[in-house]
């Protein structure tokens, strides 16, 4: 019985990184948002306020 071989492999450590690439794409995606808004709140002002004169 000592000659057949090991089939079984030790337990591995498996590194995840799922959990940080979405944390890191929800705060991209929520800043960006941010921005764009703003942005078009300005242009829609600015728009706006160069009818009035």
């Amino acid at each position: 019985m000592d000659s057949l071989p090991n089939d079984i492999e030790p337990i591995v450590e498996i590194v995840e990184y799922s959990l940080y690439y979405l944390i890191g794409t929800t705060i991209f995606l929520v800043m960006f948002l941010y921005f764009i808004t703003k942005f078009i709140s300005k242009y829609i002002n600015f728009k706006q306020n160069s009818k009035k004169s």
